[in-house]
């Protein structure tokens, strides 16, 4: 059983322990710019305003990974740890603190996703000393107590390739699916049984994946840690070892922690081991300066690993998810909901396939028939089949312009704008943390010449529409990938192809959160598969995304077709940033386009040409080491819940703010035992350059989430929520509107809005 701590508790130790830390620090022993080879610093800048930035004073010539840094009790003062964290850029790693120096009051989650987001910008705007000098691919995500909490809440974002946790563990066991979605090597730095957040962490340390790599350590220091002590004292060491071993490939360092001799498998440290070999981490080892005589741990022997990667077998694969597995990837199909009491159709997706993705059930129009009305009986119908047969999802499609619903299809302007992040944000935390991957956006460019956008009545609220959908599901599942989904994008000379190239790359210089690109590749002879097709899936790769075939079907029969199948799994096992294929439908009869015959099994469920020749191409390949295969989601299945309607309360508006310039309504659209989703309108009584509400809210009520708005530091209590950067400026008479999640229940709160 989980000890149960709060966040106050955490808080209050921190504080505590600082002071202790503090008290015992001797001036004169200070080495502020870290042990390292880079002697590093602090800066800040306007354009990450929430962030401390620390880096070697002279970038060393080899490309810097990123580190994000949450800090203890959750505090936005970014100089808190500077000891530990210069320590730590010392090796040569650029790291970002949430906090400005010396900040006050409290940070959330989203701010370490932000500093991603800002450093892989840097690495692509030719006006940055960070211009093409760090390394985007090695990304580590780590946390202090409280500040522990949100760097799990962020790991599961596909950019993070190792999380570090030092005093700290999940509060509760409700949140547990944040280990079971851990997909990269993860270490615990504890201080020991007198840690406050000692049972927590044993409580992770359990339930971590099977097959995942995980170190623990604890030193019998306390909550407080060796954070303020020179060079951030043995729990600096630490941490530049773990992120020198698994963001840079040094094997040297990887020797503190492998074995039984392992380094710190002595000094007063208590060791536990999951699946760590020296030769762990995937990325080539990079030269490592020899360690500065200020470190206490002896060099030791390299000690003999114990086997943890799985290594697949060179027999082929009998089925295409065995033979796509051998490769590191995913062989997936489109299922209907109506065709799951099939035994001929389950069978053939249980055996062949290991992605499933909702043929129309996770869609607009099935998700929120009626505004703000949600229903995901039949999208639960899905997942939970996927979920049972140890399949992953990938949710098709949060934001459309066709199979909207009537309602939204007489939209249009702010109105629109702010309906459809409202489902975007809606069904993506209804489903967070069960989806692998997201269409955020599906099928937005037109067809023909010019590589315009479609005419639709998204594209009319404005052309940032796409880039405030994918902000929108960041914010509400930042451990989904988010994609760009369309057809007609496979030949690399079409003008379509490159005006979405062109958006990607644009999302990628601005850090807009972008994962992965969906082809759907439905061939036929209007649209034919051309040679060039692993030109354009490579070209998006380098962009610095995954690449997925989504839908792909081809017209046709015999051998023919089967080459075409066989020459698109080429292409896609040719570039490494090509992670799965999707084939839309199970057997000819099933697809949209039967008339085409162009899936690979026939009417009957008997293999084509096709099938045997994708399978051959797949178990042609040569297999790929993984550290172990895909975890199984081990979630309970989803329970549907009912949409229920609470009655809009009274809006208040305070007299003494804003002198009338606009008006908030508060309504829970959503309530249950333990939460809520509450929709706050504003509507503007005069033009509106900025704005900002004040909502007070019943006693044990709290703010877990916020979207669509920025949130003060409070979360109980008086909160205040500010416009974002979209949608600030509201015409007189018109609208927008933010929501947030909330614990405890929502009713009764009051509302107050005022210009800014």
């Amino acid at each position: 059983m989980r000890r149960t701590i709060g966040r106050a508790a955490l808080v209050a130790a921190v504080s505590l322990g600082a002071l202790v830390g503090a008290a015992a620090l001797t001036p004169a022993a200070a080495a502020p710019s870290g042990s390292g080879p880079n002697p590093a610093d602090y800066s800040t800048t306007g354009a990450l305003p929430n962030h401390t930035i620390y880096k070697p004073v002279n970038l060393p010539s080899q490309r810097m990974p990123i580190v994000v840094w949450s800090n203890g009790a959750c505090s936005a003062d970014g100089t808190s740890a500077q000891n530990f964290l210069k320590e730590i850029a010392s090796w040569g790693f650029l790291v970002v603190s949430n906090g400005r120096p010396n900040g006050s009051g409290s940070s959330n989650s989203t701010w370490l996703t932000q500093a991603m987001d800002w450093a892989v910008a840097q690495n692509s705007n030719s006006s940055s000393d960070l211009y093409n000098r760090l390394d985007t691919s090695k990304i580590g995500v780590a946390g202090f107590s409280c500040g522990g909490i949100e760097a799990y809440a962020v790991s599961g974002d596909p950019r993070v390739t190792t999380t570090g946790i030092f005093s700290s563990g999940l509060l509760n066991d409700a949140d547990d699916y944040q280990l079971r979605r851990l997909d990269h090597p993860i270490a615990y730095i504890i201080g020991g049984q007198s840690d406050i957040a000692y049972p927590n962490a044993m409580d992770d340390w359990g339930k971590l994946p099977q097959g995942l790599p995980a170190f623990m350590g604890n030193l019998n220091v306390g909550h407080g840690g060796t954070y303020h002590e020179t060079n951030g004292g043995a729990f600096g060491f630490a941490a530049q070892q773990w992120f020198r071993w698994q963001l840079k490939g040094d094997t040297t360092a990887a020797q503190t922690f492998v074995g039984q001799n392992c380094g710190l498998c002595r000094n007063g440290w208590q060791v536990q081991q999951k699946n760590l070999t020296v030769t762990q981490p995937t990325q080539s080892p990079t030269p490592s300066p020899t360690p500065s005589p200020t470190q206490s741990t002896p060099p030791v022997q390299t000690p003999t690993p114990t086997p943890t990667q799985t290594i697949p077998s060179s027999q082929p694969g009998a089925t295409l998810q065995a033979a796509a597995a051998r490769t590191g990837r995913y062989f997936g199909v489109a299922l209907a909901a109506g065709k799951l009491n099939d035994s001929t159709y389950t069978t053939i997706a249980n055996r062949e396939f290991n992605m499933v993705t909702a043929e129309n059930e996770m869609k607009m129009d099935a998700t929120e028939p009626n505004q703000n009305q949600f229903n995901f009986s039949q999208g639960d119908r899905i997942l939970n089949w996927a979920t049972q047969n140890g399949k992953q999802v990938r949710g098709h499609a949060l934001a459309w312009h066709s199979q909207q619903p009537g309602w939204m299809q007489n939209m249009s302007g702010t109105q629109l704008r702010n309906a459809m992040l409202n489902h975007v944000t809606r069904v993506a935390t209804y489903y967070k943390g069960k989806i692998h991957s997201w269409d955020v956006v599906n099928e937005a460019f037109a067809d023909g010449n010019g590589g315009a956008r479609r005419d639709s009545n998204l594209q009319r609220t404005g052309d940032d529409w796409i880039e405030a959908a994918f902000r929108a599901a960041r914010a509400a599942d930042p451990g989904a990938k988010l994609c760009y989904n369309d057809y007609n994008t496979d030949n690399w000379t079409w003008d379509k192809t490159q005006a979405v190239y062109r958006m990607v790359r644009d999302f990628k210089s601005r850090g807009v959160p972008i994962d992965c690109v969906g082809f759907q590749s439905h061939f036929n002879a209007q649209s034919a598969y051309n040679s060039n097709y692993r030109t354009t899936l490579s070209s998006f790769a380098a962009l610095g995304v995954e690449v997925q075939i989504t839908e792909l079907d081809i017209e046709g029969s015999g051998q023919q077709q089967a080459q075409t199948y066989a020459n698109v799994v080429n292409d896609c096992l040719a570039v490494p940033a090509c992670k799965g294929i999707t084939v839309w439908g199970v057997r000819d009869s099933d697809s949209w386009r039967s008339y085409g015959t162009p899936l690979l099994f026939d009417n009957s469920g008997n293999k084509k040409e096709a099938y045997t020749a994708t399978l051959n191409a797949l178990n042609a390949a040569a297999p790929v080491p993984t550290q172990e295969p895909t975890q199984t989601p081990t979630q309970e299945p989803t329970q549907t819940q009912e949409p229920t309607q609470t009655p809009t309360v009274t809006p208040t508006q305070d007299p003494g703010q804003g002198s009338g310039a606009c008006t908030a309504t508060y309504t829970v659209a959503n309530q249950w035992g333990e939460g809520f989703v509450a929709d706050v309108t504003v509507t503007a009584n005069q033009d509106l350059t900025g704005w900002k509400v004040s909502i007070q809210l019943p006693g044990g009520a709290g703010v877990s989430q916020t979207w669509n708005g920025t949130r003060g530091s409070a979360s109980t209590g008086l909160v205040t929520v500010a416009n974002a950067g979209w949608n600030g400026r509201v015409a007189a008479g018109q609208s927008t509107s933010f929501g947030f999640q909330g614990t405890g229940n929502g009713a009764g709160a009051t509302v107050s809005c005022e210009a800014a």
